[in-house]
């Protein structure tokens, strides 16, 4: 799929996130754990409010990345003495914190650790941890092609299992919506191009059978010597 300029899997993890293990693991605070890879932050265009990103730190040791609802809930303020928090009973070093992720907001409620952080220390092997997101980053005029391969590629037997949404169509009817408001307000005219909306790089999500589509999208983006590298 060479249309796709980033892309990024995320998984969701059975675990708790909690301050410290006197909070009942019942109080979650609506938040979840996610595993992620590094290209999630380039992928939705996210920016750290603090601290690092996997990119710098490393995937495989017990650090997260908080979004900025979790950071808050948590009573998380900064990181310079990395505080710890329990992600399903194991401390983890707050590393970094997000800013609030507009095109993909679930990620503000979510605690990220690396993918090989997760299957390390919660002893999970990959075929428990299957993607349950996939985030990809394309071209406006890419995005038929993309949204008729996504679902035969992700599930071939039951293509309409996968669901494909485009947070980036929300994100500009938003942003309309608030530039309209704004300038009634104060009598001035508003007037918004077709072209202007559809010239900006716009984000897809797959969710659904991914095991499939995932591995695909990787081997697509890789030079033909580094595809049959041994891993």
């Amino acid at each position: 799929m060479g249309s796709v300029d980033h892309a990024a899997a995320a998984a969701r993890v059975d675990a708790t996130v909690r301050r410290t293990n006197d909070i009942p693991r019942t109080q979650t605070g609506d938040l979840w754990v996610a595993a992620v890879e590094a290209p999630l932050l380039e992928t939705l265009n996210a920016e750290m409010a603090a601290g690092r990103f996997f990119d710098t730190v490393g995937g495989e040791h017990p650090a997260v990345v908080l979004g900025d609802t979790a950071a808050r809930r948590l009573g998380v303020a900064n990181v310079d003495h990395q505080p710890l928090v329990c992600l399903g009973g194991q401390w983890f070093a707050v590393v970094g914190m997000l800013e609030p992720v507009f095109l993909a907001p679930e990620i503000d409620n979510a605690a990220l650790i690396g993918f090989p952080a997760a299957k390390k220390i919660f002893d999970l092997p990959a075929t428990q941890l299957p993607p349950t997101a996939v985030y990809l980053h394309t071209q406006p005029e890419a995005i038929d092609d993309l949204r008729s391969l996504l679902g035969p590629t992700a599930n071939p037997e039951s293509p309409e299992a996968v669901r494909v949404s485009r947070p980036s169509d929300a994100r500009a009817a938003r942003e309309a919506a608030f530039t309209a408001t704004f300038a009634a307000a104060r009598g001035w005219s508003f007037e918004l191009p077709l072209e202007g909306l559809l010239a900006a790089i716009v984000l897809v999500v797959v969710i659904g059978a991914l095991a499939g589509l995932y591995p695909a999208i990787r081997a697509a983006r890789l030079q033909p010597a580094e595809a049959v590298r041994p891993r």
